[in-house]
């Protein structure tokens, strides 16, 4: 199949389509009237706080009741150009936005894989294995909601994409997008910065000269873009991070959801994914320790690789933010799942085996992005794992 740009469309249409009615969806949840109310309050009184706010009353004041937010402020930026329209219900389209990058993220590098290496390898898999992340439960799950991670994972997603464009051309322009695209994610929520430990590792253990400039120039974006914020954060609170955020045990107090999320154990992001995905987790860590392939020993790259390392990077990464005594909730993992759909697209070409992980994933994930599609909104993802039983 020639790698086609309608192909794409297709897709995203796709994707635009299940999608609709949320832009129906009343936003109740506690994280997105927190969300509405800190972008409805910078607006009208220019403060980025929620002190003054009606829902701040229903919050820990620990955490809350401080005169900067503890989040740099992109998203409730995006969010209040939608109230600033009168538009409320259409911030959920910033949602949208970030699996649409997703997917296009996973695409590009499947074109370009396929541009530069000639297969036989049949495409109805790959094509079941994009139309599982375009039914992707947990990308449905958080693209109906009024939050950033969504947008995350779009980010993010993109980035590794430019990363791998730049091992491959050794472009600066790729990396210094990549950069940029890690620094966007920082403005959505700090700890996304961690992605820069995945890249700067890659760019020492990868072939070639020029390790110092490219690492210069990958931390580029996030020093300019998130940079001011921490000048801003310090210049407030006399500090670099918001360490009450994980006094959040009163937080329990407030909400059952979160009193579980908070007593949730580390392991918990990996068994919940095994009973929502097996094949996607598995394939996923098998491709990060399988043989290298012929293209990678002749000196190419390996995109199923890197794209498998980041997303077990993710998990990792969030398991011990976990471990740290933040939330667990899955939403949390959405950076890691394209990245993983992406590996199994990319290892189709020359392993059969992952002609049959296609196909399971795409009936795991039409099952249960299908609960989504059909049900009500819900405070936490939960798959066939959960919805049995399970923790």
């Amino acid at each position: 199949m020639k790698p086609s740009f309608r192909l794409l469309g297709g897709l995203l249409l796709a994707v635009c389509v299940l999608k609709l009615p949320s832009l129906f969806f009343a936003h109740q949840g506690v994280d997105e009237l927190v969300y509405l109310q800190l972008a409805g309050n910078w607006l009208q009184t220019g403060k980025y706080s929620l002190q003054g706010t009606e829902i701040l009353t229903a919050l820990p004041a620990v955490v809350y009741d401080r005169p900067l937010f503890h989040h740099p402020p992109l998203y409730p930026a995006l969010l209040a150009a939608f109230l600033a329209l009168g538009f409320e219900k259409g911030g959920v389209l910033i949602s949208w936005a970030g699996h649409l990058l997703a997917v296009t993220g996973v695409f590009l590098e499947w074109r370009r894989n396929r541009m530069q290496v000639e297969s036989a390898a049949p495409d109805w898999p790959w094509l079941l294995a994009m139309g599982a992340l375009v039914f992707d439960p947990l990308m449905i799950f958080v693209g109906r909601k009024l939050w950033m991670d969504s947008l995350l994972a779009g980010f993010l997603t993109l980035a590794v994409v430019c990363f791998l464009r730049f091992l491959s051309h050794r472009r600066a322009g790729w990396i210094l997008g990549c950069g940029v695209l890690v620094g966007l994610s920082g403005l959505l929520k700090i700890h996304a910065l961690c992605a820069l430990g995945f890249f700067g590792v890659g760019l020492c253990f990868a072939s070639g000269a020029g390790r110092i400039r490219a690492l210069a120039q990958l931390a580029a974006g996030p020093a300019v873009l998130v940079g001011p914020w921490f000048i801003w954060f310090h210049h407030v609170y006399g500090v670099w991070s918001p360490g009450w955020v994980l006094e959040g045990a009163s937080l329990g107090d407030k909400s059952g959801f979160m009193a579980a999320a908070l007593q949730t154990s580390p392991s918990a992001y990996w068994t919940r994914l095994l009973g929502i995905n097996p094949v996607l987790l598995c394939s996923g860590i098998w491709a990060c320790f399988a043989g290298a392939r012929k293209d990678e020993r002749a000196g190419g790259i390996d995109g199923g690789r890197w794209l498998a390392a980041f997303g077990l990077f993710w998990l990792v990464a969030m398991t011990v933010l976990v471990g740290l005594g933040t939330t667990c909730e899955m939403r949390y993992l959405a950076p890691a799942l394209p990245a993983w759909y992406g590996v199994v697209a990319l290892r189709l070409k020359n392993q059969s085996g992952y002609a049959l992980a296609a196909v399971l994933s795409f009936l795991f994930a039409v099952a249960q992005g299908g609960i989504y599609l059909v049900s009500g909104l819900h405070d936490e993802f939960a798959g066939f794992w959960q919805l049995s039983g399970g923790r």
